[in-house]
């Protein structure tokens, strides 16, 4: 039975959730659970999130299509604050100590309004802007938690037609539940041709349940599927490989990233379909909980 999203509204979680209790402490927070619980107590951690705003309405815009329905954008938005969140209590952090150094150290990739125009064009920035800004809004301050902390929250592009079990990264993602994506075989790019230059002959060794290689051999070397891709560059490590002649290799993928967690497009199609966003992260991490500091 799919386990559904659940609102937290106790004061001892929330406590757990923060590295920085002691900011908590000093001060007052209040806010809501995702589902419109009142939540409040002592201390600054609502007003300390406010710096966390704005870098999601900056990275958003880099991560899913601006095209997309605003559920599927607001699923996004959580995730990307839940990401925040699980760095920032990695290593200890405080918000108002995230820059742009640390995104990058963290592979976020971020716009400013000022690229987002050059991006988008003027006539287009004002309606495209104001879209991304009203999804983070309607999520203002919401993150996922699993048993009172912060997780990795992986996501992707498009499936290879199913999301991966999570027991395949470890036994830290028992979240991860594997999702059905009929909607990505559909997807603009999902199949690709990719010449590659192998002159070590390449031997896919085990592949899981979605498809996906997790183990290959290149010569005497053996590598993870996921290295491999990243070396190769190619868009997905769900593939197969066909040799032309020497040295010369056809690889040919489905689907776009390495398949954990939520398909961006799937979430597109579900919301499509009217799904909210809190069903949309329901149907790829099971037994989360969202809370909403505002």
């Amino acid at each position: 039975m799919v386990e559904k999203i659940k609102a937290a509204g106790s004061i001892f979680i929330i406590l757990l959730l923060f590295p920085y209790v002691a900011v908590m402490l000093a001060g007052g927070w209040t806010g809501k659970n995702a589902y419109g619980q009142e939540i409040s107590g002592e201390g600054e951690a609502a007003e300390a999130w406010e710096d966390l705003e704005e870098w999601v309405l900056e990275i958003l815009p880099a991560q899913m299509p601006v095209t997309y329905e605003r559920e599927a954008l607001k699923a996004q938005a959580v995730l990307i604050r839940s990401s925040l969140a699980y760095h920032l209590q990695q290593e200890q952090l405080s918000p108002q100590q995230v820059d742009a150094k640390k995104l990058e150290e963290w592979e976020l990739p971020h716009y400013s309004p000022l690229e987002l125009e050059e991006i988008w064009g003027e006539a287009l920035f004002e309606e495209y802007y104001g879209k991304i800004l009203q999804a983070i809004q309607e999520t203002k301050g919401q993150v996922l938690t699993w048993q009172g902390s912060y997780v990795d929250l992986p996501y992707h592009a498009v499936s290879a037609g199913r999301t991966r079990e999570g027991s395949l990264l470890g036994d830290a993602y028992p979240y991860l539940r594997v999702a059905e994506c009929p909607g990505d075989l559909e997807a603009e790019d999902f199949l690709q041709i990719i010449k590659l230059e192998l002159w070590e002959t390449p031997e896919i060794t085990a592949v899981d349940g979605a498809g996906y290689v997790t183990e290959i051999r290149l010569g005497d070397t053996l590598m993870a599927g996921e290295e491999f891709r990243i070396r190769e560059n190619l868009p997905s490590s769900c593939f197969t490989l066909q040799e032309q002649q020497e040295g010369e290799w056809l690889a040919v993928t489905k689907g776009l990233g390495h398949g954990f967690g939520l398909s961006m497009h799937q979430a597109q199609l579900q919301a499509c379909q009217g799904k909210t966003y809190l069903e949309i992260l329901e149907y790829f991490y099971e037994g989360m909980e969202c809370i909403s500091f505002s």
